[in-house]
């Protein structure tokens, strides 16, 4: 089992995984899931316009860096997939949490 700790928003950090995951892995990926953010609790009009930016650079980028990065790994596969995991609460949003 490989398990390091990973800064999603860190292309560096981001690409330094994937490079450790084709070591360990022998080389192609058959699942990567994409799983990254946090809750804020704020409602719509409270969130300032720079908090509204860090979550949608959050929610964006933590699914692109990763694609980038594990997409050779990816091409490797026989039957590669992604999961991307963006949003809990865009099915249910709660009153006192900005999603």
């Amino acid at each position: 089992m490989l398990a390091e700790r990973c800064d999603v928003l860190d292309k560096a950090a981001v690409g330094a995984f994937a490079e450790a995951v084709a070591a360990w892995g022998g080389g192609a990926l058959d699942l990567l899931v994409n799983n990254a953010g946090q809750g804020r609790v704020s409602t719509f009009a409270e969130t300032s316009d720079a908090d509204w930016r860090n979550e949608q650079e959050l929610k964006f980028f933590s699914q692109i860096l990763p694609i980038r990065a594990f997409h050779p790994l990816l091409l490797r596969a026989a039957a590669p997939a992604i999961v991307g995991v963006n949003s809990l609460l865009a099915l249910q949003p709660e009153p006192h949490m900005v999603c």
